[in-house]
């Protein structure tokens, strides 16, 4: 009787102590409370997979639920001060894949993400260049070669298409063979009539939706040349007009060394309705405005205008370029009939 007393107060003893620490749940089951692991979610926003050399990124990271601290790391090493939830980098890093990792901490739990980013060298725009860059004072029924290189060209490309108009509705193509990043070949024509002509020719990487590369343009007169004018630019924010012309090729030179660095260059013109074409070099063979032939509609289709009518005959350009080291500039306009005329106007202002 005593055996069966003692093991009776030993179970309520028992029961006691589980409904005391709340394991004893209403059915009769027991619960026992543990804690997860922080597993949070780390999205990034901002990074690249590709970098070129000596540029920058800012990459910034959501963090749900938020931590307490941010430490990013570069290739396994922590970066010293980024312990934010953003990091800017790229500048200082070397050629080649790198492992960016963020790693946040909550109180004594810890977790990670990371990309990687590949600094690559910086692109060099291709370049294109038509040797005699212009042909004047030409005869009719004269073959004129011209010899065309292309540079700077994509380290994958293996081969380029050259595309050319001679200007007087003669077009055609040829697929050259790229060493070194380069290819050139040659390009002959005769001109049957007198005429301003622009032989324009372009590079492409010759897929199925061909991506031009570059364009190069050679002035072409087959009979006699305009004289062209000096003009002295020396004052801001006032249009200078330059002398009205007409048929034929007009190279004119604008003298800016009076004007500061870093101020900018706009150009008014009207072709009215016989087309005429405008084009703007700075420095030296460098084009950074071709209007295309501007006129009256009527003359689409019109073989003396290759490309086509880009539009009116009035029209601006605004900001065509920034001065630099170069004390002028040169305007080509190309008056494509007799009895065509042009005219336009320079001004020079900071940006």
């Amino acid at each position: 009787m005593k055996r069966r007393n003692w093991i009776l107060c030993c179970s309520l003893l028992i029961l006691t102590l589980l409904v005391s620490c709340d394991l004893l749940t209403p059915n009769g089951s027991v619960s026992v409370s543990t804690t997860n692991p922080w597993l949070p979610t780390i999205t990034f926003s901002g990074q690249k997979s590709q970098l070129e050399k000596d540029q920058n990124m800012t990459v910034s990271a959501t963090v749900t639920p938020t931590p307490d601290t941010y430490a990013w790391y570069l290739d396994g090493r922590a970066i010293s001060g980024a312990t934010s939830s953003s990091l800017t980098i790229g500048a200082s890093l070397d050629l080649g894949t790198h492992i960016i990792t963020l790693i946040v901490g909550k109180g004594d739990y810890r977790s990670s993400e990371e990309f990687s980013v590949e600094i690559i060298p910086v692109a060099v725009a291709a370049t294109l260049s038509i040797d005699p860059a212009s042909v004047t004072n030409g005869t009719t029924n004269t073959t004129y070669t011209f010899t065309l290189t292309a540079g700077s060209l994509p380290s994958n490309q293996t081969s380029i298409n050259f595309n050319w108009n001679f200007g007087d509705g003669t077009t055609d193509s040829k697929v050259v063979s790229v060493s070194n990043q380069a290819a050139t070949t040659t390009i002959s024509h005769a001109y049957t009539a007198n005429g301003a002509y622009g032989l324009v020719v372009t590079i492409d990487d010759g897929t199925n939706t061909p991506n031009t590369l570059a364009t190069a343009y050679a002035s072409v007169l087959i009979g006699t040349a305009n004289a062209g004018t000096d003009y002295d630019l020396t004052v801001l924010d006032s249009w200078k007009a330059a002398n009205s012309g007409g048929y034929g090729i007009t190279v004119d030179t604008w003298d800016i060394s009076s004007l500061p660095t870093g101020c900018v260059f706009d150009l008014q013109f009207d072709a009215y309705s016989m087309p005429d074409k405008y084009i703007v070099e700075y420095p030296d063979g460098t084009f950074v405005y071709d209007s295309g032939w501007r006129g009256d509609a009527s003359y689409e289709g019109n073989a003396a205008y290759p490309g086509g009518i880009a539009g009116t005959g009035y029209g601006e350009k605004l900001a065509m370029f920034a001065k630099g080291t170069q004390q002028h500039f040169k305007i080509t306009i190309i008056g494509g009939e007799s009895g065509t005329a042009w005219t336009y106007s320079i001004r020079a202002r900071n940006p």
